[in-house]
């Protein structure tokens, strides 16, 4: 059965295939019809026999085949033939190297040579006149002495192999050039030029086909181009085709190669943005990945590695009055708490809160200045995401910065048509330094386990300082703060991963109030450790003061007489600057110069004022102008009610006796330090356990200040008239409006039925009385104006 399918397959395709594949077809179906069932050995040596003798014919090996006719196929005017891939493409030298080592080149071609001769002759082939082998074109010309011995070869060669690939004899039609120039290198590219004659796009395809397949033929000026599918079809073409002389034309085809169109035609490709577009991403994304981010680990390891007193950080210590600040017994006793802290595991978020000026940022510098493996980002001056992001990476060293990159990309994009802009989120770009920044403790923790380092030492440390005053500093851009939570919800995340999760690090936030960022906390966190700073003693700041007068008296005996004096006017000072760091270095700063401390004392009230009235009332006074969402007036009577209660009262009394309902106004003060917002009992995340919230001012230098203004003349009664002013103005808007609703109520001329009346009677009435009330408030409103 086998036998008759095999020989219906020679009779059906004989007419098609070569002689050599037509005999194997004959010369195995005559086997196996003498093969009996038994002899499998037979059937095996069978099957191989018929796959070696298909294999040289299969699509991929005849694809490329020239279709001519036999007289076609056999014509050529010298008697010689091409072997295209008759040398293997393992010999071949590369590029560089035939540019750099020609005695290299020459003694490989002698080895093709000598090996394609052992080759050839193996074969048996007769009249063969020479043999000429072109390593630079991984083939060889063969002339042989007369026409029936060239068939007779290319009859012999269709079926060997050679090099791992079918042979293919291809007659020679022109004058073939030899060279093995070594700068040249072929390519998939030739042209056809025909001088004083055009050839047609039918002829030149016709030329052309016979040694592959083509993927495009097109004019160039006065000549064709021809981009084949191999560049082994357009070596073949260039050498059978250079010299032909066409039949009708007067002068002899000219061939050659189109250096470097494959480089070309990657420029085309990039022009478009369908493919320039996903190419530069994915180059970016890769190149980012496999070059930037090792660097960037690299840089932010050297960074951790060293102490944040070698970070440029200044060293609080070269500040005297800090110094003693920072030997006070309850500063110590916080440091030491810290010590321990950060000397464990790291089990959860550690919060650092004070009041603005209470020394937090000095004993962070102080703390951390001989530390290895800490690092403090401080983003309270910061005033837009993107600058945060910057900050963020100059601290850990992030280098090379998104801006570079981003710098480069948009000069790549530009080039690109139709795309000529580039911007990555910033939300984004702090997702990413906050990745490697976890990937470097990653690395940090497996280098230097804890076990090998000091005590003191045993624990990263990260540092943010000042993300409370960054939130309220883009509060009033909502796009801004909707990208600031955002990022400070990615922030808290990744806190809560190194430090509950993996155990890597230590991480602080250095805050005024915790109670804002405390909502914004990861679900199932735990609760942070919230240390506060507090202010210094009354004794504490007793000693300092009176330490810095006797110290003074030392050295300028001229002081000495009024020592004592002022010694007994220290309590006085207390009650003025209390226990904040900020203040009482003003007060010991001004002391050290030409000031008593009474006049020390009234500078510093002074400047006091001087803030409160540029912050919180601007460069102009008595006019509704004010630098946040509060007006003068509500700011001066929210300074009235605070002084009555020595520094504290509601916050919810504060929002409807005053702003009337609108919290903006007051959450800008808080924003802006002029004042304090304290939970009353507060929980563990800084949140009020009743909703009960506390407003007080910021200082005892703060309420001081307060009641000095309240009491001057020149600043209470212009804004006690600014206020009768605009509570007038509040009144005759609403009597207006009561008397435009009368008008629409009371009959006109024209109306003379009195039961019209009856259903709004009352509604008058009721009317009257309240314009009565409005203009008998307007009255003593005005009234109090005048008697002031």
């Amino acid at each position: 059965m086998l036998s008759a399918s095999l020989h219906r397959l020679w009779n059906g395709s004989r007419a098609a295939c070569p002689p050599l594949l037509s005999n194997a077809l004959r010369s195995s179906s005559s086997a196996l019809g003498q093969t009996t069932p038994a002899s499998s050995a037979s059937l095996v040596m069978l099957a191989r026999s018929v796959f070696n003798a298909i294999r040289p014919y299969s699509r991929a090996a005849i694809r490329d085949l020239p279709e001519v006719d036999a007289a076609e196929h056999f014509a050529s005017p010298f008697n010689t033939i091409w072997l295209p891939n008759a040398i293997n493409p393992s010999f071949r030298p590369l590029e560089m190297l035939r540019a750099f080592s020609t005695h290299w080149t020459m003694a490989h071609q002698r080895k093709v040579a000598d090996a394609l001769r052992e080759r050839l002759a193996s074969l048996n082939l007769a009249g063969v006149e020479f043999m000429v082998p072109m390593a630079k074109y991984s083939g060889a010309l063969i002339r042989f002495h007369s026409a029936e011995a060239m068939k007779e070869a290319v009859l012999k060669l269709s079926g060997e192999r050679f090099a791992l690939q079918a042979l293919r004899a291809l007659p020679v039609r022109g004058r073939p050039f030899v060279e093995d120039i070594v700068l040249e290198a072929p390519s998939t590219m030739m042209y056809l030029r025909m001088k004083a004659a055009e050839l047609t796009k039918t002829e030149a395809f016709n030329l052309l086909r016979p040694y592959g397949r083509l993927l495009k033929l097109e004019r160039n000026g006065d000549r064709w181009e021809a981009l084949f599918a191999t560049k082994t079809a357009a070596i073949a073409a260039r050498t059978c085709l250079r010299g032909l002389v066409l039949d009708g034309f007067p002068t002899s085809l000219h061939t050659g190669f189109v250096p470097f169109r494959r480089f070309e035609t990657f420029l085309n490709l990039l022009k478009n943005p369908k493919f320039a577009i996903p190419a530069l991403s994915i180059t970016m994304a890769t190149s980012t990945w496999v070059l930037v981010d090792p660097f960037r680990t690299v840089t932010m390891m050297s960074r951790l590695s060293l102490p944040l007193g070698e970070k440029g950080a200044s060293r609080p210590e070269s500040d005297s009055v800090v110094a003693q600040y920072l030997e006070a017994p309850s500063i110590q006793s916080l440091t030491t708490s810290l010590k321990q802290l950060f000397s464990k595991r790291p089990e959860r978020i550690t919060v650092l809160a004070g009041a603005a000026s209470s020394g937090k940022s000095q004993i962070i510098q102080s703390f951390f200045s001989r530390r290895p493996f800490c690092v403090r980002i401080d983003c309270s001056k910061e005033s837009t995401v993107e600058g945060f992001v910057d900050r963020l990476s100059e601290c850990v060293d992030f280098r090379p910065s998104f801006r570079t990159l981003n710098s480069i990309t948009s000069w790549l994009y530009s080039m690109v048509p139709g795309k000529t802009d580039y911007k990555v989120s910033t939300t984004v770009e702090g997702a990413e330094v906050l990745r490697l920044l976890e990937r470097t403790l990653a690395i940090i923790s497996a280098k230097y386990p804890t076990t090998k380092r000091d005590e003191y030492d045993s624990y990263c440390v990260i540092v943010f300082d000042g993300l409370d005053q960054f939130l309220s500093r883009v509060r009033h851009d909502p796009a801004e703060y909707a990208q600031a939570r955002f990022l400070l919800s990615e922030i808290f995340e990744w806190s809560k991963r190194n430090t509950e999760r993996n155990h890597r690090a230590h991480v602080m936030f250095v805050v005024r109030s915790f109670s804002q960022l405390g909502r914004m906390l990861p679900a199932q966190t735990s609760p942070p450790l919230v240390v506060s700073v507090p202010d210094l003693s009354r004794e504490e700041t007793h000693i300092m003061i009176e330490e810095r007068l006797r110290r003074r008296a030392q050295l300028r005996p001229e002081m000495r007489t009024a020592l004592e004096s002022e010694v007994e006017q220290v309590g006085h000072a207390l009650d003025l600057v209390g226990g904040r760091l900020e203040h009482v270095h003003g007060l010991l700063y001004l002391v050290d110069g030409d000031h008593s401390l009474k006049e020390a004392e009234r500078a510093l009230l002074v400047k006091a004022e001087q803030d409160l009235l540029m912050r919180g009332f601007g460069e102009r006074l008595f006019n509704s102008v004010s630098p946040g969402r509060w007006t003068q007036t509500q700011l001066w009577r929210l300074m009235q009610l605070l002084v009555t209660n020595e520094g504290t009262m509601n916050y919810d009394q504060a929002r409807y006796s005053i702003f009337e309902g609108n919290e903006a106004g007051l959450v800008d003060l808080v924003a802006e330090d002029l004042l304090l917002c304290v939970p009353e009992g507060s929980d563990a995340r800084g949140q009020s356990i009743d909703g009960t919230l506390q407003l007080s001012v910021s200082s005892p230098l703060q309420l001081t200040a307060m009641r000095s203004l309240l009491d001057k003349d020149e600043f209470a009664l212009p804004m006690h008239n600014q206020w009768v002013k605009e509570r007038v103005n509040e009144k005759k808007v609403e009597l207006n409006l009561v008397e435009e609703e009368l008008q629409r109520l009371l009959p006109g001329p024209s109306s003379s039925s009195h039961s019209s009346m009856k259903g709004v009677q009352s509604r008058v009435q009721e009317l009257d009385q309240k314009v009565l009330s409005l203009n008998s408030a307007i009255q003593k409103l005005e009234a109090s104006k005048k008697s002031l």
